[in-house]
C-alpha cells in the first residue's frame, strides 16, 4: 500500500523464550496460564532469530515493531546485563541492514520481579526505576532508532492488573487503578522530555509516543444503564490515559510531581481490537456482531471511532500500533485485515502506519499459546515456522493496493 505503510507488530515476553526473572514468568512458574504454558518456551525467537529476520524480509515487511525486555537487561536495582543490550543492538543492526525500519517499545506489560516486590508502579519512588533503565540503554540505540513507545496500552495493564485483577499482581481496586495510571503517566512524561533533549544534542529528530488501546463502547439496545456504564467506562478507561500521557492533564488523577499541561506525544498510537456493548453494568457478551475465537466482536467500524475520538483530544498523524485477530483456523483473518485497511484507506485522516499483530503465533499473557493472533504459524515439537495463506496475503499487500484483483482473489 502506498498511502499506508504496513508493518509487524511484536512484543519481547510474547516471543523470545527467555527464562528470567519477570512478573510474567513467576506469574506462570505459579501455574496461572490457562494452558499451563510458559513464556519461557513456545516460540524460541532468539535461537530462531536469523531465520525469524529472513522471515520477515520475504514477508516484504519494511515496518517492525517491537520491545525491549526490561526484566532481562535490568536484573536487580541498579544492575544493568550489557551484553544483553548489545543482543538487542545487534538484532536492531540486522533489521536496519535488511531495509527494516525499527519502533522500540520499554514497557509491554511486563516487569523485574525486584521492581513488583518494591511495589511495583503503586508506588510513586518507584518509577525513577524505569526512567533509569531507559537512560541507560538510550544511547545503545541512538544511531539505529528514532521512533519510541514508552508505555504499550498502559489503561490494559493498570485494568487488568489492578482493576479486575485478573493479571500479576491480581490486585482489584479503583485507587490503586487510578495510582497506576499516574504514576506511568509521570514515567513518561518525563521520559519523553528527557528523550527529546537527548536527541537534540545530537541534531536528530526523533518520534515519541505510547501505544493507547482505545475502548470504544456503547450501550446495549434498550439498556440506558448500559449507555451510562458505557460512558463511565470509556471515561476512566480512555480519558484518564489519554489527558495524562498525551497532555499532562492530571484532573482526576493525583499529579505527584506538579507536571503542566501540554503535548506530549509526537503521533497517535493507537491499538485497536474489538468493541464492546454494556448491558447494565456488565459487558454483553451476547451481540449480534461475528466474533473472534477469543469471542471478541469484529467491527471494522470501531476503528474510526477510536481514532476521532482520540483527536478531539489532540490533532496529530495516526499509527495503527496493533490491530489483528485471534483465528485459530486462519479462516477470517484475510478480509478482518482487509476490511480495517480498507475503512481507513477510504476514511481520509493521517493514518501513517499499519502494524499487525503479530508476526507468529506467540504467548498471549494468561490465555497462553491458545489463541493465534499470527501471520505465521510456529509447530509444537520443532518450532518450524509456516507462513499462513493470511502472511501470504499480507506479504502481498504490503506492495499492492487493496484494488488490486490478486487482493480480490484472496478475499474470495
Amino acid at each position: 500500500m502506498e498511502k499506508i505503510k504496513l508493518g509487524i507488530a511484536t512484543s519481547a515476553t510474547q516471543i523470545e523464550g527467555r527464562n528470567i526473572r519477570s512478573s510474567w514468568h513467576d506469574f506462570a512458574r505459579d501455574k496461572n496460564i490457562k494452558d499451563l504454558s510458559s513464556p519461557s518456551y513456545g516460540v524460541n525467537h532468539l535461537e530462531h532469530l536469523k531465520d525469524d529476520l529472513d522471515l520477515l524480509c520475504s514477508l516484504n515487511i519494511k515496518e517492525y515493531r517491537m520491545s525491549i525486555e526490561w526484566a532481562a537487561i535490568n536484573t536487580s536495582e541498579g544492575v544493568y546485563v550489557d551484553s544483553i543490550i548489545e543482543e538487542y543492538v545487534e538484532e536492531i543492526k540486522s533489521l536496519t541492514s535488511r531495509g527494516i525500519n525499527v519502533m522500540v517499545c520499554f514497557h509491554h506489560f511486563t516487569n523485574p520481579s525486584w521492581f513488583d516486590e518494591k511495589g511495583s508502579w503503586l508506588v510513586y519512588e518507584n518509577i525513577h526505576f524505569f526512567i533509569d533503565y531507559v537512560k541507560h540503554i538510550l544511547p545503545y540505540f541512538k544511531d539505529l532508532v528514532s521512533e519510541y513507545l514508552t508505555f504499550n496500552e498502559p489503561s490494559i495493564y493498570a485494568l487488568q492488573s489492578y482493576l479486575l485483577g485478573i493479571w500479576p499482581p491480581l490486585v482489584a481496586s479503583y485507587s490503586k487503578y487510578k495510582k497506576v495510571i499516574s504514576n506511568m503517566a509521570h514515567a513518561h512524561i518525563l521520559l519523553y522530555k528527557h528523550i527529546h533533549n537527548y536527541y537534540s544534542d545530537l541534531e536528530r529528530e526523533v518520534f515519541i509516543s505510547i501505544a493507547h488501546s482505545h475502548g470504544v463502547a456503547f450501550g446495549a439496545k434498550y439498556s440506558l444503564l448500559g449507555s451510562l456504564s458505557a460512558k463511565v467506562y470509556k471515561k476512566i478507561y480512555n480519558d484518564y490515559t489519554l489527558d495524562s500521557f498525551y497532555l499532562g492533564n492530571f484532573k482526576h488523577l493525583k499529579n505527584n510531581n506538579k507536571e503542566k499541561k501540554g503535548k506530549y506525544v509526537d503521533f497517535i498510537g493507537l491499538n485497536y481490537y474489538s468493541v464492546s456493548f454494556f448491558k447494565g453494568f456488565k459487558v454483553d457478551e451476547n451481540s449480534k456482531l461475528p466474533k473472534t475465537d477469543l469471542n471478541w466482536n469484529i467491527y471494522p467500524e470501531g476503528i474510526i471511532i477510536a481514532i476521532k475520538e482520540i483527536l478531539k483530544k489532540l490533532k496529530l498523524p495516526i499509527y495503527i500500533t496493533e490491530n489483528g485477530t485471534c483465528d485459530n483456523t486462519d479462516s477470517f483473518r484475510i478480509p478482518f485485515i482487509y476490511n480495517h485497511l480498507s475503512i481507513l484507506e477510504k476514511s481520509g485522516l493521517d493514518v501513517r502506519r499499519y502494524y499487525h499483530w503479530c508476526f507468529t503465533d506467540n504467548f498471549e499473557w494468561k490465555e497462553g499459546y491458545t489463541p493465534k493472533f499470527g501471520l505465521v504459524e510456529i509447530d509444537k515439537t520443532d518450532l518450524k515456522r509456516t507462513i499462513k495463506r493470511s502472511g501470504l496475503f499480507y506479504s502481498y499487500l504490503v506492495t499492492h493496493e487493496l484494488q488490486d484483483e490478486k487482493i480480490l482473489e484472496y478475499l474470495k
